[in-house]
């Protein structure tokens, strides 16, 4: 019953970031590659859920954000996408 609503759903989709991060600190050779595509993957989707129905000042919001700005300094090593990303935030 819970599934319309969209904190919710941003919440699910966070914790399944947080398992294939998981899953890549373990993982060796293409499954680690496999993880990190399925983790972009997953935040792309849950960021799009967070813009079309979540107050910027939401506090799923803003973890995403957070969370999404560091996987792509750390992991995707891609820090002014991630520096794009935060400031179009701030700016909203």
């Amino acid at each position: 019953p819970y599934t319309n609503n969209p904190e919710v759903q941003v919440q699910l989709l966070l914790m399944q970031i947080r398992y294939w991060l998981k899953l890549y600190g373990i993982a060796r050779g293409p499954a680690q590659i496999q993880a990190i595509s399925n983790t972009h993957t997953i935040f792309k989707s849950a960021i799009s859920i967070a813009n079309a129905h979540l107050a910027i000042t939401n506090p799923f919001r803003l973890e995403l954000i957070l969370f999404y700005t560091l996987f792509l300094t750390d992991w995707l090593n891609n820090p002014y996408e991630a520096w794009t990303i935060g400031r179009q935030t701030h700016l909203d």
